[in-house]
């Protein structure tokens, strides 16, 4: 993986910083891949700007699944923040 081209995929402004809802779904592997996209993971989903928790364009049929043992407080965070984009 060409890490530049990666790091240049995410970016964000001063307080801005949530951690990616792939940091913590049980399907995410190294790098920006997952068991719904082995090619890469859209940029919306990696920036939270796509509840993945929703089926998504390509994803073939696997979404967001938060670890078992993640703190409930960052998923109460994580989800706030997903919840806003339905709305």
């Amino acid at each position: 993986m060409d890490m530049d081209a990666h790091l240049e995929r995410i970016t964000w402004r001063r307080g801005e910083i949530i951690p990616s809802q792939c940091a913590y779904c049980i399907h995410a592997q190294d790098g920006a891949v997952c068991a719904a996209y082995p090619n890469g993971i859209p940029d919306g989903i990696l920036l939270n700007k796509i509840d993945h928790r929703l089926p998504y364009d390509g994803d073939h049929g696997v979404q967001f699944e938060p670890y078992s043992d993640l703190d409930p407080e960052l998923l109460g965070f994580l989800t706030a923040k997903l919840d806003k984009l339905s709305k």
